[in-house]
Protein backbone atom coordinates (compact mmCIF):
# COMPACT_ATOMS: atom_id res chain seq x y z
CA UNK A 1 0.00 0.00 0.00
CA UNK A 2 0.99 3.58 -0.54
CA UNK A 3 0.84 6.44 1.98
CA UNK A 4 -1.21 9.50 1.04
CA UNK A 5 -0.82 12.82 2.82
CA UNK A 6 -3.70 15.28 2.91
CA UNK A 7 -5.54 17.69 5.18
CA UNK A 8 -9.25 17.72 5.94
CA UNK A 9 -10.54 21.17 6.85
CA UNK A 10 -13.43 21.03 9.31
CA UNK A 11 -16.43 23.30 9.76
CA UNK A 12 -15.50 23.55 13.44
CA UNK A 13 -13.50 26.56 14.64
CA UNK A 14 -11.98 24.82 17.67
CA UNK A 15 -10.68 21.39 18.54
CA UNK A 16 -10.96 19.90 22.03
CA UNK A 17 -9.22 16.98 23.71
CA UNK A 18 -12.55 15.15 23.56
CA UNK A 19 -12.66 15.69 19.78
CA UNK A 20 -9.19 14.16 19.55
CA UNK A 21 -10.23 11.16 21.59
CA UNK A 22 -13.33 10.61 19.45
CA UNK A 23 -11.20 10.84 16.28
CA UNK A 24 -8.74 8.29 17.62
CA UNK A 25 -11.56 5.94 18.65
CA UNK A 26 -13.13 6.31 15.19
CA UNK A 27 -9.91 5.01 13.59
CA UNK A 28 -7.92 8.17 12.92
CA UNK A 29 -4.74 7.04 14.68
CA UNK A 30 -2.81 8.22 11.61
CA UNK A 31 -4.04 11.81 11.96
CA UNK A 32 -2.83 14.99 13.61
CA UNK A 33 -5.55 17.51 14.51
CA UNK A 34 -5.03 21.22 14.96
CA UNK A 35 -6.39 24.72 14.54
CA UNK A 36 -5.01 27.38 12.20
CA UNK A 37 -6.46 30.87 11.85
CA UNK A 38 -9.69 29.89 13.57
CA UNK A 39 -10.31 26.77 11.49
CA UNK A 40 -9.95 23.21 12.78
CA UNK A 41 -8.22 20.66 10.56
CA UNK A 42 -7.03 17.06 10.60
CA UNK A 43 -3.78 16.19 8.78
CA UNK A 44 -3.45 12.59 7.58
CA UNK A 45 -0.70 10.25 6.45
CA UNK A 46 -2.99 7.41 5.44
CA UNK A 47 -2.03 4.06 3.94
CA UNK A 48 -4.48 2.86 1.32
CA UNK A 49 -4.54 1.12 -2.06
CA UNK A 50 -5.44 4.42 -3.78
CA UNK A 51 -5.93 8.11 -2.99
CA UNK A 52 -9.72 8.02 -3.28
CA UNK A 53 -9.99 5.21 -0.71
CA UNK A 54 -7.69 7.11 1.65
CA UNK A 55 -9.92 10.17 1.36
CA UNK A 56 -13.18 8.23 1.68
CA UNK A 57 -12.09 6.34 4.79
CA UNK A 58 -10.79 9.51 6.48
CA UNK A 59 -13.99 11.45 5.78
CA UNK A 60 -16.12 8.56 7.04
CA UNK A 61 -14.13 8.29 10.26
CA UNK A 62 -14.26 12.05 10.86
CA UNK A 63 -18.04 11.97 10.50
CA UNK A 64 -18.20 8.91 12.78
CA UNK A 65 -16.37 11.00 15.39
CA UNK A 66 -19.14 13.61 15.18
CA UNK A 67 -17.08 16.24 13.37
CA UNK A 68 -18.00 17.99 10.13
CA UNK A 69 -15.56 17.94 7.20
CA UNK A 70 -15.68 20.96 4.93
CA UNK A 71 -13.14 20.07 2.24
CA UNK A 72 -9.85 18.29 1.48
CA UNK A 73 -6.54 19.87 0.66
CA UNK A 74 -3.74 17.88 -0.92
CA UNK A 75 -0.25 18.16 0.47
CA UNK A 76 3.02 17.54 -1.29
Amino acid sequence: MKTFSFIVILDETDFTDEDGERLFNAGCSDATPGVFKGRAYVAFDREAPCRSLAHESALSQIEKAGLHPSHLEATI
